[in-house]
């Protein structure tokens, strides 16, 4: 007669805890509450999964999901701006990604492929292969590539988190995370000018922001084509004194980004595959913020620079430590705002017309003024 063994001790605590872990996900899922709109639901509700490197060969090239007749129309086209928007191949940010197409994307003048691609701004969505899920693009951001084709997935890798930052908390992800984000800005820069060749602006933007459209279009229109900086300016950096405006969305005209993706230190270090061993190499050239990168950079390789700024009635945060101003009718760009507020947002902006725009032009450059509309203050739910 044969008797079976008793599963020993560490082999019953290993099967607890696999029980328990599988309960925290499953209850975890169970309780996450769906985003919807117009009764869609934009929540995949898929963990993502924590994951070593895996290295092995990667084929991706930046326009993989985008077919050459799409191509072949962006170049006919005369854009006003092309808007890079950088955003991680996970699940949160999926979720803003389909929020931003349904709601700031919808406004007339975007070129999305409902549309065929016709309107004065152009918005991409910037990737690269995350840890998470072992430097590879996943099933569900190709399928949302193949389904939008206003994704760019470039063949370089994420950085790795180092750091408790939460998304809108105003703090920092890492030096590899933050220096994995300028070297995204940087290609999107440079990848830009060769994809559009007709565009007058590139833009760089965040995934965690909402943009009124028609405003910013109206903004633009009124700015010069050459040599122009334009956004949130942010005081001058030790220890250069440079300008650069805010991260969350800034815009240049096409002849500062050629002189920006040819300055050769940039170009050599946003190029090569993220170094430790450069971090000091990396802060001497601000690539720690993308912001700063790109500001720095400008400061190097332009003169007679043309810088256009809102005020912060224009580009603010709704949440977070810093930057915060009340939503009135002057707001533009907001940032740091929850997945509920896209709809709101929408409700309030979409049938407001572009107020004239009103600007004043000193020897530092030129600047926004306030009171488009009323500056009395809208209200969001804070449920």
């Amino acid at each position: 007669m044969i008797r079976r063994r008793k599963p020993s001790l560490s082999c019953r605590r290993f099967c607890f805890v696999l029980l328990i872990i599988t309960l925290v996900l499953y209850i975890g899922g169970f309780f996450e509450r769906p985003v919807t709109i117009n009764g869609r639901d934009c929540t995949d509700n898929v963990a993502d999964t924590l994951a070593h490197y895996n290295a092995t060969t990667h084929q991706d090239t930046p326009l993989q999901f985008i077919t050459p007749e799409i191509i072949g129309t962006w170049k006919q086209r005369k854009y006003l701006v092309a808007l890079g928007v950088l955003s991680p191949d996970i699940s949160v940010r999926r979720r803003r990604r389909f929020l931003q197409r349904m709601t700031c994307w919808t406004f007339p003048d975007v070129a999305t492929k409902a549309n065929n691609f016709t309107g004065d701004l152009i918005p991409l969505y910037i990737l690269a292969r995350h840890p998470i899920h072992r430097y590879k693009y996943t099933d569900l951001l190709k399928e949302e590539a193949r389904n939008w084709r206003d994704v760019v997935t470039l063949p370089i890798d994420e950085g790795r988190i180092s750091t408790n930052k939460k998304m809108g908390d105003g703090t920092f992800w890492g030096a590899a995370t933050e220096v994995g984000m300028s070297r995204k800005t940087f290609m999107w820069l440079d990848l830009a000018l060769t994809l559009f060749d007709n565009v007058t602006f590139i833009a760089k933007g965040d995934d965690d922001m909402y943009l009124r459209v028609p405003q910013q279009l109206a903004n633009i229109r009124a700015l010069p084509t050459r040599n122009l900086y334009y956004g949130y300016n942010m005081p001058g950096r030790y220890p250069f004194q440079f300008r650069y405006s805010d991260g969350s969305i800034f815009t240049l005209s096409r002849d500062l980004v050629q002189r920006i993706v040819a300055y050769p230190p940039l170009r050599r270090l946003a190029t090569q595959t993220y170094d430790p061993g450069y971090l000091k190499h990396y802060m001497l050239l601000f690539m720690d913020h993308e912001d700063m990168m790109v500001g720095h950079t400008v400061f190097r390789v332009a003169r007679n620079v043309t810088y256009a700024t809102v005020r912060r009635c224009h580009f603010h945060n709704v949440y977070g430590r810093t930057d915060l101003s009340p939503l009135t009718l002057n707001s533009i760009m907001l940032h740091n705002i929850k997945e509920r507020h896209y709809v709101e947002l929408m409700k309030h902006f979409r049938e407001i017309p572009p107020a004239t725009t009103k600007f004043i032009e000193t020897s530092d450059g030129i600047f926004f003024e306030c009171e488009l509309h009323s500056g009395s203050p809208l209200h969001l739910s804070s449920r």
